[in-house]
Order: structure tokens, then C-alpha cells, then sequence
């Protein structure tokens, strides 16, 4: 496939400064931590430009009732050296990532009207999530950003059922049932330069 990136000469990073002791105490507390304002303006407008100027691209249909949404992973033409160092900025400012490999990048591209990536566990230790659109580029107030559910994965589930994603929650009743039996959930707005982990 004919791919296109943009290459930049510097490599700007993380703003170290905005990852203090409060984070990694909140992550022990609640398991997660949001972070706004997370990168330099430099490597914000960087990584987006690679993002929205790149055709590393290609179009995933999650279902045929619903639309499609564009994906593209590092093994994909994902792999500008601005994005691995983004990653190991994360890892050596915070210690709760410090002592964890680093193992996959990934980007998606959706619609206003598109549900967004379902309901899913994922098969890793911690992963963190990085918005880089505008946050004026969400129509949708009441939606977008994260739900993040307090319900995991227990040994008895199934890779399918521990993985697979669901578009449309009510029509799995096994990760209804794991949803409502659980802790609940919290809901992370959008927000251009905000890092959730």
C-alpha cells in the first residue's frame, strides 16, 4: 500500500512537569488516572499532523449496521519515531509504567455519528490512551471521549468473551450482565491533549 508520513527533525515529548505523585496515587486508589494538557504543543501539533497528514490508514467496518471507522496500528505505517518517544516519555514519568514493556501503538479515526470502539477489555497490563483531535471536532457533547468500566476479565471468560468488541452493549448479554454486576463505570470526557490510563 502506498504510504505517505510526515518526518519532523526534532523530537519534542511529554511536559514532565504535569506528571507528578497525585497521578500514580490515584492510579493505586482507582486504577486509572486522567491527565490533561499531557504533551508540549510541539509534540501535540506533531503527532496529529503525522496522524491527519499521513495515508497509513485503511477503513474497518465493526459490523455491517454500523459505519466505518479508519484504524492503523504501528506494524502498519504507524512508527514515527515522535510516537515511540512519546511512549517512553510516559514510562520514565511514571513509575506504575516504568517497570512494564512498552508493546503496541495504535490510532482510530471516527465519526460523529459512529459508536466508537465497543466495549472491550484489553490484553494488556495498562494501557493509555492519548486524544489528539480538537476537542471542537466533537459534535456529539453527551458522548465521545471513554467509558471506563470497573468490571474485568476473570479466568473463567473465554478470549472471545474477554476481547471481542461489542458495538452495541444490549445485544451481548454476557458483557451487559459483567457491566451490571460490577463497580459501575466512569465516563472521561473528550479533550484535545488528554491522556487517560
Amino acid at each position: 500500500r502506498t504510504m505517505a508520513a510526515t518526518e519532523f527533525s526534532a523530537l519534542p515529548g511529554i511536559r514532565s512537569e504535569a506528571f507528578n505523585d497525585s497521578l500514580g496515587e490515584h492510579f493505586a486508589q482507582k486504577g486509572y488516572f486522567v491527565m490533561d494538557d499531557a504533551l508540549e504543543k510541539d509534540a501535540s501539533d506533531c503527532a496529529s499532523s503525522i496522524l491527519f497528514n499521513s495515508t497509513i490508514w485503511y477503513g474497518w467496518f465493526p459490523s455491517q449496521a454500523q459505519p466505518m471507522y479508519w484504524k492503523t496500528r504501528a506494524d502498519e505505517g504507524l512508527h514515527q519515531e515522535v510516537l515511540f518517544k512519546l511512549a517512553s516519555d510516559l514510562q520514565s514519568s511514571l513509575p506504575v509504567l516504568a517497570s512494564l514493556p512498552y508493546m503496541w501503538h495504535w490510532a482510530y479515526l471516527f465519526e460523529n455519528a459512529g459508536e466508537g470502539i465497543g466495549v472491550h477489555a484489553d490484553d494488556f497490563g495498562i494501557n493509555c490512551n492519548i486524544y489528539l483531535t480538537d476537542t471542537s471536532a466533537n459534535l456529539a457533547e453527551s458522548s465521545g471521549g471513554l467509558l471506563l468500566f470497573f468490571s474485568g476479565v476473570t479466568d473463567d471468560m473465554s478470549k472471545p468473551d474477554a476481547y471481542t468488541w461489542t458495538q452495541e452493549i444490549e445485544r451481548d448479554a454476557f458483557k451487559s450482565s459483567l457491566i451490571n454486576d460490577g463497580e459501575g463505570y466512569v465516563r472521561i470526557p473528550y479533550r484535545r491533549n488528554r491522556v487517560v490510563c
